[in-house]
């Protein structure tokens, strides 16, 4: 079986097909953007960095899963008895375009669903098509957990620049910090070569208004001003970037030092 991602928590997507009450439906219906898709560890939110879900009636699509050009489509419907079981019938997705003769099978699968609030959605759905209905919303090697944003009024795609602006805790705009994918620091006095410092991957730096361009491709990850030792790792999702601005408050830092042997 292709088992590779959380494609399965995508059906989420649910809508007040199946028996539930008339009133819900506008809630459901309309476009969402990935926040969080949770497998036992880690994070697998790269898989569907860039998809897009849209939900109307009782029928689903999901674009750009792990750039596949075919969206994934389905349908779902809802149990009125158990306000928090879905079921999910999902068609074939074919994966060649990788460069190998994949596809994720057309199948079903029992989830369930909550609203966090009346933009966000919490959903948990088995790995495997006919697998019991996870018994609740905790990430386990046979269940994915995703979170789901409704996205900004006007949405079609992804912006193509992100506008990170850093502030200090006082809301004042940090002219010079760096925004960067990420930083490390190689301690090694044996190795004589080796750089002092924090190095940055492609890193840029705020201009006097505290602001910065980035893209998707390259979200701010890292953030830190080193005149004043303050830095941030930002919540950097497919929702929080979907508006096109991302806002970034630092605070003191702190280090935690161990050995590695």
């Amino acid at each position: 079986m292709f088992r590779f991602m959380p494609i399965f928590v995508l059906y989420g997507l649910l809508n007040s097909a199946g028996g539930a009450e008339p009133a819900a439906k506008p809630k459901l219906d309309g476009t969402w953007i990935f926040d969080s898709v949770k497998p036992e560890r880690g994070d697998n939110l790269n898989r569907v960095w860039m998809s897009i879900v849209v939900v109307e009636g009782d029928s689903f699509t999901v674009s750009n899963i792990m750039r596949n050009p075919a969206p994934l489509k389905g349908k779902f419907s809802l149990d009125k008895a158990n306000p928090k079981h879905v079921d999910i019938a999902n068609e074939e997705l074919d994966f060649s375009y990788l460069g190998a003769p994949m596809k994720w099978s057309a199948g079903k699968r029992k989830g369930l669903y909550e609203f966090v609030d009346e933009n966000r959605v919490r959903l948990a759905f088995p790995i495997s098509a006919d697998s019991p209905r996870p018994m609740d919303f905790k990430a386990t090697p046979e269940v994915f957990v995703s979170e789901l944003c409704r996205a900004p009024k006007g949405f079609k795609e992804f912006p193509k620049e992100i506008t990170v602006t850093v502030v200090n805790a006082d809301g004042k705009p940090v002219e010079g910090a760096i925004v960067a994918w990420h930083m490390s620091q190689r301690i090694d006095p044996k190795l004589k070569t080796a750089k002092e410092g924090w190095q940055f991957a492609d890193p840029k730096k705020t201009s006097a208004d505290g602001t910065i361009k980035v893209t998707m491709e390259q979200p701010p990850r890292i953030v830190r001003d080193e005149k004043s030792r303050e830095m941030a790792l930002p919540k950097a999702t497919p929702a929080t970037l979907a508006s096109g601005s991302i806002r970034v408050v630092l605070a003191p830092e702190c280090r935690v030092v161990s050995l590695i042997q």
